[in-house]
């Protein structure tokens, strides 16, 4: 605790006193916060006494330490502050040892009889001095001047001993005129730094005085050869006032000069924190002259490493230990690199049930088998469940299953670091039922990307025995997986000799995707002939996909792209020598190949002629194209007859859109159907549709839910009179609606169970078209009935329009009581309306520093402004201050196509482009003096604008320039991308140190793709609110991926049951049409495994209910064949206890003797017995029905119980008969 005291507040009688009271660190004296301090604070203050006033003043004097007088006042000096009170002019040590240094000591005027402080003026003498000179004699040198070759070394060098703490000791060598240094060094040892690639303490630093670009810091015992570029060099060797070293031993020559020389940039950050990473800096060869970079080969000498280690000291321990739930597990560094050589064990611990892990991030180095780097997931209890995993696909939540204790290992070597991953662990109860996986088979192919499966089941843990999936919770793991994706060794090939084979990668097996293969066969004596013994690639109507292009080089009318699975006919060159055979695959379908015969002919005298194919004669249905087929003398290209031409005349017809025209009038009878325009799904409808869907039921009404809807616009937004959708009830005509646009329409309920939609297109501008899906539900009583729409409030821009909306008695148009008789939603009884856009005169010229608004700023600027702002400075540059900015956001992260400022530097040439918001708020500098701002909004948002200060000024010498961003590293949930950002020359274009460049650098890197993720796997669905559940990416229109396994699980948490409507289906079909065994959607009960059923294709199958509150859904792809997957809405419903209900027993088999009665399943008749005596058959019906509907159940497995007998034998007594 440090005090610094104050004199008494009087110089006579009682007064008080103060002192400044500190908490100060005792290792250097530091003040630091009171509560470091323990204990009690001093006081500040208290109470002091001086002589009675009444005492008459003494005379004072200075007086020296030869003539101090007790009984006078005397000016004390001293130079210790512990003996300020009895030593005078006491001196303290001088700042320094040699050289001239200074010392001080402070001088008081005291009262010698009360020793009391008081005021100089008491003392008659001149006040002593408080400052003076010392250790004036010159300190023995260490900095040295060089003019000749010469070994120089650090002071005590020679003399074995170490140089000094605390010095700066300079040698500088100059070399004769014309002539340059060079250093060449004996011995070097010098205090290290506090890492590799670090000087941060003793240091020798050497620097071109002539060009300082030119400097190298050495420390350690790592020493480099110097050459300098100008005839003078300067050698600095600093030390601190800690370790010192033996120094440096170095030969100073002199050299020519040359003239080229390498210049290193400065070091870039270590991409790495610790454990060893990489610095990097740009390293030319340069012309002294003036500086224009070279060839590396004009630069003699060793060139400066261009990279080097950095951050070598070791990371943290990064072993970790987890006894709770809900944490977060990461890698060292996350999100950047991890280090190298690293091995981390993190332990969770959960003594009371399992542990899960859910992977949200991960990129590790990708290997075959993981031998690189890898996390291991050990449940410490079952191996079976160990997972070693790399590479950047991000793995699905692992569980373990015994409880306790499991353990994640990460390794890294010394070879490539990736980002790492992050984990979130959470505690759960252990589960009954676990995925026991199986080895991996072998890949299907070595190279370019194959397959490989495994089994996968579900096993009770306890004793191992397999049982159905739907008892495991969770995604099931994968049963299939890619395998080889490294790119296979180069395809192409080239043949010089005939009867050889050409087939394509891994023939007979699948070829690999993404190939671009080149056959090349030549033939110097003669032509080529292809003979295909082979051919199966990926189909296609123009053979965009997969496809084997034949060209003979000489005669491109002969050229051939070639697809699918029919064997083409033999294809001969004409013009001799040289045959290109280009095989291209896409990432999608890979089927067999092909397989080539061929062979050297001599080239024929004529050649078939080719012409163009017409146009299809059908757009649907089944057409025809035809072409012109000529055989030619190829000299001359003279029509011959057709006998001279050898080999097949080819095809002058053939057939083309083959795929069935679709309907379009529809009549509609059953509920829960889906209605879809013409082509939907699979392209945009056809112009010149007028379709009439009719919806009839004579007990119910109609509901008709939309799911996606895509029609041409009209002129204006509240008139459809080009293509459009009208929906009437026939038997209430003031229920109509008209709908045009990509506004999806809200629910639509009918009057009475006779609904038409017409459906009309023009001849132009054809949409995706409208998907609805239709139930009958019981119809209401009353409904809301809304007028026409009234004219639009303005005259120009955007207003409002309005109408009267009322629920009435649909049946006798009375109005209700209370609208809250009305069910459905209210319909809007005002809407926003848009006139032609009001004329705005927004442009604006500048010539002066100012500050620059958007239009109507600071309000909301409007929709559809191109507002043109000029700015030019004749004497200079301009630069923008952004000081608010505030613009729609363009639709995706880094494109600005909504609202937008675009900023143009009209005569440098550069545009760059400003829209959404910005932090910090950007700037923005021009090369020239003549600038143009645009502002341009849509007719969608608006938002507050800009306001921008323009500052006139010199225009700079250099200047950031910046390319565009990289693709985001992620689709969703938050990635990143960057940019090169160089600093030019303005005048040369030249990339320039980034030192020279003086406003701020712009950004490099931004976060983008922020939106959330969608989660179409793994869910469980307990709300009831949401109806709707779909295949992953579910769209309508897109494909679904091949390999999906894609597990949701519907939960009740009221013991409902829950009931499955089939919206829309597109599935690919099974290997028969009553197996689903390629891909399928399956449902199953877990309280009853026998209701699991799988469905494919494209027919809706009719409704499935559950007979418990826990339902699996399931879909599963193959790698072929894809379509658009499904749609189902759910709904949680009363479970009911259905039971057998029989029919009545049919007629007797014989009317006399012993006979049979039977009942059947599908029918309720009740014929009686078949004979009325001698033994009959009486048949019944035997259905399984729900006892609460009345409805057939989905199967018989929901009634519990032995199945009665449909048939028993009746009217068994003996038939009567007439005796002879």
């Amino acid at each position: 605790m440090g005090r610094t005291e104050f004199k008494c507040s009087v110089s006579c009688g009682d007064g008080e006193r103060n002192r400044i009271v500190t908490c100060q660190r005792l290792s250097d004296n530091e003040v630091v916060n009171d509560l470091f301090c323990a204990g009690t604070k001093p006081s500040q203050l208290e109470t002091c006494t001086r002589p009675s006033c009444s005492e008459p003043k003494l005379d004072g004097i200075f007086l020296n330490s030869e003539n101090m007088n007790s009984r006078q006042e005397k000016m004390l000096s001293s130079f210790d502050a512990e003996n300020e009170k009895t030593n005078l002019l006491l001196t303290p040590t001088c700042d320094a040892d040699c050289g001239g240094g200074t010392r001080s000591r402070s001088v008081t005027c005291q009262n010698s009889q009360t020793q009391y402080n008081v005021s100089d003026t008491e003392c008659p003498l001149p006040k002593p001095s408080e400052l003076e000179e010392c250790n004036i004699d010159p300190c023995p040198g260490c900095d040295e001047v060089v003019t000749s070759e010469k070994i120089v070394s650090s002071p005590g060098y020679l003399a074995g001993l170490n140089y000094d703490n605390n010095i700066d000791c300079t040698v500088t060598a100059l070399a004769p005129t014309g002539q340059c240094v060079r250093l060449t060094f004996l011995n070097l040892q010098i205090q290290p730094g506090s890492m590799q690639g670090v000087c941060d303490f003793d240091y020798l630093m050497i620097t071109d005085m002539g060009n300082s670009a030119l400097t190298d810091t050495m420390c350690g015992s790592e020493s480099r050869t110097f050459s300098s570029v100008t005839g003078q060099v300067e050698i600095l060797l600093h030390s601190d006032g800690s370790i010192t070293n033996q120094g440096y031993h170095l030969y100073v020559t002199f050299i020519e000069c040359p003239l080229y020389t390498f210049v290193p940039g400065d070091w870039q950050e270590c991409n790495v924190e610790c454990g060893g990473g990489m610095r990097t800096r740009l390293v030319q060869c340069q012309r002294i002259s003036d500086g224009i970079e070279m060839p590396v080969s004009f630069c003699s000498g060793p060139q400066p490493a261009a990279s080097e280690p950095c951050n070598t000291q070791p990371c943290p321990g990064c072993d970790a230990s987890f006894t709770v739930g809900n944490q977060f597990i990461q890698s060292t560094n996350y999100p950047l690199s991890y280090p190298p050589n690293q091995d981390c064990v993190y332990t969770v611990s959960n003594t009371q049930g399992c542990i899960s892990l859910q992977f949200l991030d991960f990129n590790l180095e990708a290997h075959p088998t993981c031998d690189n780097d890898y996390l291991m997931i050990q449940d410490l209890g079952d191996s079976a469940l160990d997972r070693k995993l790399c590479g950047g696909n991000l793995p699905q939540i692992w569980t373990s299953t015994s409880g306790n204790d499991v353990a994640i290992t990460f390794h890294s070597n010394d070879n490539i670091q990736d980002k790492g991953f992050y984990i979130y662990e959470t505690f759960v109860p252990c589960p009954l039922y676990a995925w026991s996986l199986g080895a991996w088979s072998d890949c299907s192919l070595d190279c370019g990307g194959g397959s490989r499966t495994r089994t996968v089941q579900c096993q009770l843990i306890s004793s191992g025995a397999v049982v159905m999936d739907n008892l495991c919770t969770g995604p099931k793991p994968f049963e299939t997986e890619d395998c080889n994706t490294q790119p296979c060794p180069d395809c192409d090939e080239s043949f010089t000799a005939g009867y050889q084979f050409i087939q394509s990668t891994n023939y007979p097996l699948s070829y690999p995707p993404n190939q671009d293969c080149v056959y090349t066969v030549s033939n110097t004596q003669g032509c080529i002939s292809l003979q295909f013994l082979d051919f199966n690639l990926e189909a296609h109507p123009t053979c965009d996909n997969d496809y084997l292009m034949i060209q003979d080089l000489g005669d491109s009318a002969l050229d051939r792209k070639l697809c699918g699975g029919n064997l083409p006919q033999i294809w001969t060159s004409t013009s001799g020598n040289d045959v290109a055979i280009t095989f291209h695959s896409n990432d999608n379908i890979q089927d067999k190949g092909f397989y080539i015969y061929e062979t050297f002919v001599p080239c024929p005298l004529y050649a078939w002629s080719l012409g163009a194919w017409s146009d299809c004669s059908l757009d649907c249905g089944g057409g025809s194209r035809t072409r012109t087929v000529e055989c030619q003398l190829i000299s001359s290209g003279a029509v011959v007859m057709d006998n001279l031409c050898t080999g097949q005349k080819p095809f002058e017809s053939e057939d083309c859109n083959t795929q069935p025209c679709p309907g379009c009038d529809e009549v509609v009878l059953v509920g829960s159907q889906t209605i879809g325009s013409p082509n939907y799904g699979i392209g945009n409808y056809p112009p010149n549709q007028d379709c009439i869907y009719t919806i009839t039921n004579n007990q119910a009404c109609v509901r008709l839910l939309f799911l996606n809807f895509d029609l041409e616009p009209g002129t204006t937004v509240d008139v459809c009179d080009r293509d459009y959708l009208r929906i009437e009830d026939l038997d209430y005509p003031g229920l109509v609606e008209t709908y045009c646009g990509d506004t999806t329409p809200p629910n639509w309920m009918s009057a009475s169970g006779n609904v038409k939609l017409t459906f009309h297109s023009n001849n132009n501008n054809e949409h995706a078209g409208f998907s609805v899906f239709e139930t009958f539900i019981a119809c209401p009583v009353f409904d809301w009935v809304a007028g026409a729409w009234g004219d639009c409030d303005v005259t120009c821009g955007t207003g409002m329009r309005r109408r009267t909306v009322e629920c009435l008695d649909v049946q006798s148009n009375e109005p209700a009581v209370n609208d809250s008789l009305c069910l459905n939603s209210r319909p809007d009884d005002a809407e926003i309306c848009t006139e032609a856009p009001c004329a705005v005169d927004c442009d604006v010229s500048v010539t002066s520093s100012s500050t620059i608004s958007s239009y109507n700023y600071p309000d909301d600027y409007v929709n559809n402004l191109d507002c043109v702002t000029t700015i030019y400075n004749a004497d200079g540059c301009i630069n923008f201050l952004f000081l608010n900015f505030d613009l729609e956001s363009g639709t995706v992260n880094d494109v600005c196509d909504t609202d937008y400022v675009k900023i143009e530097d009209v005569s440098g040439g550069e545009e760059q482009f400003f829209c959404g918001t910005y932090s910090p708020l950007p700037s923005w500098q021009s090369s020239t003096g003549n600038v143009r701002l645009t502002l341009h909004t849509n007719d969608a948002l608006t938002a507050g604008g800009y306001q921008i200060f323009a500052v006139f000024g010199d225009c700079p010498s250099y200047t950031w320039t910046t390319e565009a961003w990289s693709q985001c590293t992620a689709d969703c949930g938050g990635g990143t991308q960057s940019r090169v950002v160089s600093c030019i020359d303005v005048v040369t274009q030249v990339v320039v140190q980034e030192s020279s460049c003086t406003d701020a650098k712009p950004a490099t890197s931004q976060v983008c793709n922020t939106q959330l993720c969608i989660q179409y796997c793994g869910r469980v669905i307990t709300d009831s609110s949401t109806a709707e559940l779909t295949s992953p990416n579910y769209d309508g229109v897109s494909l679904y991926d091949n390999n999906e396994d894609c597990m949701n699980t519907i939960l009740s948490l009221q013991s409902q049951c829950i009931r499955i409507m089939f919206v829309s289906m597109d599935i690919q079909l099974g290997s028969t049409s009553s197996v689903c065994d390629n891909d399928y959607l399956e449902l199953s009960d877990n309280s009853n495994p026998a209701l699991t059923t799988r469905y494919c294709g494209t027919s809706l199958p009719p409704d499935w209910i559950s007979t418990g509150s826990t339902v699996a859904v399931k879909f599963v792809t193959n790698s072929n064949n894809v379509a658009r997957g499904y749609k189902i809405n759910y709904q949680f419903v009363s479970c009911s206890v259905p039971q057998w209900v029989t029919g009545s027993w049919l007629t007797c088999s014989v009317s006399c003797g012993s006979g049979t009665q039977s009942r059947t399943v599908s029918c309720q008749n009740d014929a009686g017995c078949t004979a009325t005596c001698g033994g009959g058959t009486e048949f019944y019906s035997v259905t399984c029905l729900d006892t609460q509907t009345g409805l057939t159940a989905t199967s018989e497995a929901l009634c519990t119980g032995t199945k009665p007998a449909n048939s028993l034998t009746c009217n068994t007594d003996p038939c009567g008969g007439t005796t002879a």
